[in-house]
């Protein structure tokens, strides 16, 4: 399973080899952020489409069918609640590549399942604490990349789990004050300002969110920046996934 994620991972940012946000601002000048208007907006834009499509015509030909042949195979749609967030990005990529409206199916019906996780009560069972550290990027992802094929009935249920987990997030890893390099925080930052990312322009929090996470991401890599020996890149490293995601 984690193999499978690091290859559907590993495709999407190696396609994707730089942030497509044009309009990502490098400040915040009363908390007012400059998000890309239209979908998707997560990694990259309808812009680089083409030149994606490209890639996995090519260079990613050979990643771009095993992932095809993994997602058709005999346990696809069998995911339990653990598992949906860590493999619903690779069915709404393969429909935002042109892999068929199939895997946006896919992809909406796993993010309507994890909108549906009772938070209110973690002992229950459907989602642990750790698991709400990826429901909002799960979801944030399938709301973003395959928003042209949501209903308004998907829009709602998606949008109020986003809120929902954003919101836990928020209240639980963000405010805290808990050491600004606690990986728990960064994590949790990082999936709570793609949930702001997706929702943007539908929702009233979409900025809170995304702010908020933007604050901590830019907390995080200036203190790495700051203790990190000469020479230690962020590459490979939870800094470098705050780099990249302060970035976008």
């Amino acid at each position: 399973m984690q193999a499978r994620q690091r290859l559907t991972w590993a495709l999407m940012l190696g396609l994707v080899s730089v942030s497509a946000m044009s309009t990502a601002p490098t400040t915040r000048a009363a908390e007012t952020l400059a998000i890309e208007p239209g979908h998707p907006r997560i990694f990259f834009t309808a812009k680089d489409l083409p030149a994606l499509k490209k890639r996995i015509e090519t260079t990613h030909a050979r990643q771009w069918a095993g992932l095809k042949k993994w997602a058709d195979g005999p346990a696809s749609g069998k995911w339990s609640n653990k598992q949906l967030r860590q493999h619903l990005p690779a069915y709404a990529f393969l429909y935002r590549l042109g892999g068929g409206t199939n895997y946006a199916a896919e992809a909406i019906s796993m993010a309507r399942r994890i909108a549906a996780f009772d938070i209110g009560d973690l002992s229950k069972g459907d989602v642990s604490a750790g698991d709400l550290e990826g429901t909002p990027k799960a979801m944030a992802i399938a709301y973003d990349w395959c928003y042209d094929r949501l209903t308004a009935e998907d829009k709602a249920a998606i949008l109020k789990g986003l809120d929902a987990h954003c919101g836990w997030l928020l209240k639980n890893r963000i405010e805290p004050h808990t050491h600004p390099m606690n990986n728990h925080r960064s994590t949790s930052a990082c999936s709570m300002g793609m949930g702001g990312l997706a929702m943007h322009g539908d929702h009233p929090n979409a900025e809170r969110y995304a702010a908020a996470a933007l604050r901590v991401c830019e907390e995080f890599v200036c203190i790495h920046r700051h203790f990190s020996a000469p020479g230690d890149g962020m590459a490979g490293c939870e800094g470098g996934s705050m780099e990249y995601t302060r970035s976008t």
